[in-house]
């Protein structure tokens, strides 16, 4: 019972990460939260969407190269992990970046069209 709570209750913080993280990006904040995002996905390297949100801060930043090193760790640690691709909305951010699409610049826009 207590490991179920304490697993309801990770899921929730990070759910609240998430969030704070997804509306500093709308608020054109990327850079203040480049390191926190570094820090989450440390902390839950299996996260696509803690990745998700780092990619797009650091290529928001101007920091493009290191944004695709961001993907290819997710994506070493997910295939070596869990025998998976990264999801469909990271692969479209990827690609996304790679194309430099005009939307990536655009705060309102979080996900990969």
């Amino acid at each position: 019972m207590l490991a179920a709570t304490a697993h309801v209750i990770t899921e929730r913080r990070v759910a609240i990460q998430e969030r704070y993280f997804e509306t500093a990006l709308v608020l054109r904040r990327h850079g203040h939260v480049v390191a926190d995002l570094y820090r989450s996905v440390g902390e839950y390297p299996m996260s696509e969407r803690l990745h998700y949100l780092l990619m797009l801060a650091l290529y928001r930043g101007g920091r493009t190269a290191e944004s695709l090193m961001v993907y290819n760790l997710l994506r070493t640690n997910l295939v070596d992990g869990l025998g998976l691709e990264p999801n469909l909305l990271v692969q479209r951010l990827h690609r996304a970046i790679l194309d430099r699409r005009e939307w990536l610049d655009d705060p309102s826009y979080l996900h990969a069209s």
